[in-house]
């Protein structure tokens, strides 16, 4: 008789949590664009609004969201953590822009696509940026906060108490 326990399938990982999340914001991005081109020119970001509102915005958001998403990156390379979602985790990081979100690296990638969506002029991707956001708040996020409350327990537990999944 064959044992039940040993035919059972390990859980598959969704497919979500094989997709960096830059390439699934760049991902979700092009496919605005597409949605812009079949769309345009009728939801574009009108010409009548100036090009140094419009820049000023784009460039603001992009820089604003690049020196987060650097900041961040260097806050987990002195702790020698991982970056990637569904790595080992070695550190818990919760200085700097962790104090105010447990999410500052998600916050940037939705800077700079914004900012750049605000600058091409483009609401197609726009249209497409609650679904890449969709993504990670049900499948990414979830995964990563289960995999952290494993690794530093009541710490994590305390942490996710005091600050905000997004601001």
């Amino acid at each position: 008789m064959p044992d039940p326990i040993a035919s059972r399938s390990a859980p598959r990982t969704p497919l979500l949590l094989l997709i960096p999340p830059p390439v699934l914001f760049a991902g979700a991005f092009a496919l605005g664009l597409l949605l812009q081109h079949w769309l345009a020119p009728r939801t574009a970001i009108p010409a009548r609004v100036p090009i140094l509102i419009v820049r000023t915005i784009g460039i603001s958001m992009i820089a604003f969201g690049a020196a987060l998403a650097f900041g961040c990156l260097l806050l987990f390379l002195r702790a020698h953590t991982t970056v990637i979602p569904h790595g080992q985790a070695s550190a818990l990081v919760t200085s700097g822009p962790y104090r105010w979100t447990r999410n500052p690296m998600y916050v940037a990638l939705t800077l700079l696509y914004a900012g750049a969506a605000v600058l091409l002029r483009a609401v197609g991707p726009l249209f497409m940026l609650p679904l890449a956001l969709a993504a990670l708040h049900a499948v990414v996020i979830p995964h990563e906060e289960r995999a952290l409350a494993g690794m530093f327990g009541d710490e994590y537990l305390a942490y996710c108490q005091r600050v905000r999944r997004w601001l």
